[in-house]
């Protein structure tokens, strides 16, 4: 560990706090100072020492190294080495944690660790996405020379042209190292494989994809389609549903830089990766260090995938141990949406392990047996993929139990634990835990007649199948915990977190509570048949999804039958006039009130059913900032972490995250009554993300203030949603719908009347059209005569051809009118915008506004 001078940072040698910070510095890792005695020596706050440590650390002024002598690398490190040859850096994170946070742990890790890659003279090439976003906001700065960091692939689509995202992406990492940073505006995909290879031919692009070829560094994520923090290539509009048919026809399970490959890593033979700004995978191989960054379970099968196709130089993965694990033998664990778990008869010997394996109970598998042993008598014991309830078994998609993942026979102790067998009577209570993350949201499903079905709160739950156990006790019949008649059934329960033991299990099931005495030294034998576990198989889990959702107040039927699905990681605006209910919906979602019927989920969690942790999961920014006026920014933040109950210490940090994120770092010390409109909006969105939320409701964020702190707003809105937030909007401003929203949802009656992206809606009302302008009266006569549709007007020379702004009729219309002897001087195209949206669907000239309180 060293403490450089200034020189080594790239902040700004006149700032007052670079001395402070060195200062404490030295005093807090060279003297071993506690932070009370630096802050009386400098006549400073703790809290004070505490920012200027921390801003040491994060400036670059302190370098933290570990040197790990050889061989000594954790084990799934060196067995990724072993296995695929790749330098692996596994993030240790806490288990219970959720995927923003371990995204935001692993590109904490890979923003430090980046600086050790990058140097002078380098080129480095950087993936934009939601995961280089967020390692972008960790970066430890690097003074380097005559070095450049350059954007690997367009952003724009058909609905934005995405330049600010990517671009800020690309020039915060530039200026962490004092690079200079090269963009690449052109799309992300264009619509035929011969333009890209014209614009390719183009000097000033010519002049980007040379820097892309002189790459000593890539840093790049894995995109794929599922997960809890979406990829933002397949949730921002830029894949067309045929499109995505045709990748998922293709086997297609990931992409690098919006170039796609197989399962196998191989990328050839698919349609779009020819007409993708990417860079060809094969020139990419030859890039001498590739590294990617990967967080969560979702991106496993994409990164075997990569690995198998050399893709990758050096890995950054959160610590999924026993997922990983799965990658490392070659082959996952479980990766399923839906299952069906059949259980067989499960009496047996004490000394043998469970016979989970053979149909006909002749045998058992010992937890020493080998993998191909255990390929082999899985057969009859598999896990199933079905599509929904009664679907049809997805072809090929099976699985198997694995040893590791049964509870063998024993009984329960007095702390409620599974003890191995004393006796040859004894038995126990089964338990099967597989191994998975689910899709989405569903039920567990087991055939006891009272209880037919459990609810899966959230992709995060973890189940065991419990099969019902027959109790002989003082020469009684036989009962299953009190209940002789259940033995014969078994079924799926939510247990929270299972390495925390059974006592969850037995405490809050019904099925299973009963009195400790009963369960300790209690011999039993098992019986049971088969547990279902059935889930959607949607793919990525819709933040909110509501169907059919009524309310009525006295005789005012407010809502009837409201349908709407929010994907997560997106922007919806909510529109509709005054009365059509938004205000009951949004103030519904957010449990302020109860409905009438329909199903609700927010966050993965159900309505009315588990309002507590819908609140955990979501924060609501209401018009005006709900800022005590009287604190500091800081002391804002840390008093909500603190009610948030994050603690002191990890609430300050939260604070002062937040405040660099907000660009409120200068002003965190002043009190929030002295801030501008714009500062105190920032810092009341700061304050609703402090608990990390998954959903966020806006309601009309950018209302009083200035153009530039508008656009400022948008900025902060299109970060959040990068990063993995889910934005639900109400706004008085349709253009800042059409500016942000991913989807907008029009409410009339009681439902959606219509719903798409900005453009899709505008194409549903006519008006629009292309306006082509002539040289002279001739041609525009000519051209009207081939034309026969459209409107002219000759004192202008202009036509006016319907259309409805899509290229495929554009390219129709000039088509019409190839004619050498005709000269287009002026083309432009008109098409509505939301308010004509909005008035057509709803009759209503102006939207009015859901407002929460």
């Amino acid at each position: 560990m060293e403490t450089p001078t200034s020189d080594s940072a790239t902040s700004d040698p006149a700032d007052p706090r670079i001395a402070d910070a060195v200062q404490a510095a030295r005093l807090y890792y060279f003297q071993d100072q506690t932070m009370a005695a630096i802050g009386r020596d400098m006549g400073v706050s703790r809290s004070t020492v505490s920012r200027l440590i921390t801003y040491a650390r994060t400036s670059g002024l302190v370098e933290i190294k570990i040197s790990t002598p050889h061989g000594q690398a954790p084990r799934i490190e060196r067995e990724f080495s072993e296995r695929y040859g790749v330098r692996a850096h596994v993030v240790t994170v806490p288990e219970l944690v959720g995927d923003l946070e371990r995204l935001e742990k692993v590109a904490t890790f890979a923003g430090r660790l980046l600086a050790s890659f990058f140097d002078s003279d380098m080129v480095m090439g950087i993936a934009w996405g939601t995961t280089l976003s967020e390692v972008s906001k960790h970066l430890a700065p690097k003074r380097t020379y005559n070095s450049y960091v350059v954007q690997l692939n367009g952003a724009a689509n058909t609905r934005t042209t995405g330049i600010s995202y990517a671009s800020d992406i690309i020039r915060t990492i530039a200026d962490a190292y004092g690079a200079l940073p090269q963009g690449f505006p052109v799309p992300a995909f264009f619509d035929y494989p011969e333009t890209r290879e014209q614009l390719w031919r183009e000097r000033s692009i010519k002049r980007v994809l040379d820097m892309q070829k002189r790459m000593d560094l890539a840093v790049f994520s894995i995109g794929v389609p599922g997960g809890n923090v979406p990829s933002h290539v397949y949730t921002a509009g830029y894949l067309e549903p045929d499109e995505a048919e045709a990748l998922r026809r293709d086997g297609v399970v990931g992409d690098i830089a919006t170039v796609f490959f197989r399962s196998d890593g191989s990328y050839r033979g698919i349609e779009l990766n020819e007409r993708a700004s990417g860079p060809r995978l094969d020139l990419f191989e030859k890039v001498a260090r590739r590294v990617c960054i990967v967080a969560g379970t979702a991106k496993l099968p994409a990164l075997e995938g990569a690995l198998r196709g050399g893709l990758i130089t050096d890995l950054i993965i959160d610590d999924r141990e026993t997922e990983i694990e799965g990658i490392v033998a070659g082959g996952l664990t479980l990766r399923a949406a839906v299952l069906e778990a059949a259980f067989l008869d499960c009496g047996t010997q004490v000394g043998e392990s469970l016979p989970i394996d053979d149909t006909s109970n002749e045998s058992a598998v010992s937890r020493e047996s080998s993998a191909a042993d255990d390929e082999q008598r899985h057969v009859g014991h598999h896990l199933e993929l079905r599509r929904g309830a009664q679907g049809d078994p997805v072809e090929g998609a099976q699985t198997r139990v694995e040893p590791r993942h049964v509870v063998w026979p024993g009984r329960w102790s007095r702390d409620g634990q599974l003890e191995p067998p004393r006796s040859t009577q004894h038995r126990g209570v089964l338990l099967i835990r597989p191994r998975l993350e689910l899709d989405a949201p569903g039920h567990a499903v087991g055939n006891h007649r009272r209880r037919p079905d459990h609810p899966i709160r959230n992709q995060f739950d973890q189940f065991v199948f419990a099969c019902h156990v027959a109790v002989e006790r003082h020469g009684r019949e036989p009962e299953r915990f009190g209940h002789a008649a259940h033995r014969q059934s078994g079924d799926a329960f939510c247990v929270g977190q299972f390495d925390r033991g059974v006592e969850n299990l037995l405490e809050t099931e019904p099925l299973l509570r009963t009195p400790r005495s009963r369960l300790v030294q209690s011999p039993g034998q098992f019986n049971c048949s088969r547990s279902y576990l059935e889930v959607s198989m949607s793919g990525t889990i819709p933040a909110i999804s509501v169907r059919g959702l009524r309310k009525r107040y006295g005789d005012q039927q407010v809502l009837a039958g409201l349908d709407l699905a929010v994907p997560a990681g997106s922007v919806y605006a909510l529109l509709g006039a005054n009365g059509a209910g938004k205000t009951t919906a949004v103030r519904i979602l957010t449990t302020l009130i109860p409905f009438d019927g329909g199903e609700v989920m927010v966050a993965g969690h159900s309505l009315p059913g588990d309002p507590q942790n819908v609140r955990r999961r979501i924060s609501v920014t209401g018009q005006y900032a709900a800022v005590d006026t009287l604190l500091t920014g800081f002391e804002n933040l840390t008093l909500l972490g603190e009610l948030n109950h994050l603690g002191r210490k990890n609430s300050r940090r939260r604070a002062e995250e937040l405040l660099d994120q907000f660009v409120l770092t200068d002003f965190g010390d002043k009190r929030a009554g002295d801030y501008s409109g714009g500062m105190l909006r920032r810092l009341d969105i700061a304050m609703s993300l402090v608990a990390r939320p998954d959903v966020v409701f806006l309601d009309e964020p950018t209302t009083g203030l200035d153009p530039r702190s508008r656009h400022d707003m948008w900025s902060i809105v299109r970060g959040l949603t990068a990063s993995g937030v889910t934005i639900f909007l109400t706004t008085q401003y349709l253009d800042e719908a059409d500016e942000l929203a991913d989807t907008v949802g029009v409410l009339s009656g009681g439902r959606i009347v219509a719903e798409g992206t900005p453009d899709e809606l505008k194409r549903l009302v006519p008006g629009g059209h292309v306006a082509l302008q002539f040289e002279n009266l001739a041609q525009l006569e000519l051209a009207a005569a081939s034309l026969p549709q459209a409107h002219s007007n000759a004192e202008t020379l202009t036509l006016h051809i319907p259309s409805d702004g899509a290229v495929p009729s554009i390219k129709a219309i000039l088509d019409s009118i190839d004619d050498p002897s005709i000269t287009v001087e002026k083309f432009s195209v008109h098409t509505p915008d939301l308010d004509d949206v909005f008035f057509a669907l709803t009759g209503s000239g102006q939207p009015e506004i859901a407002s929460v309180r």
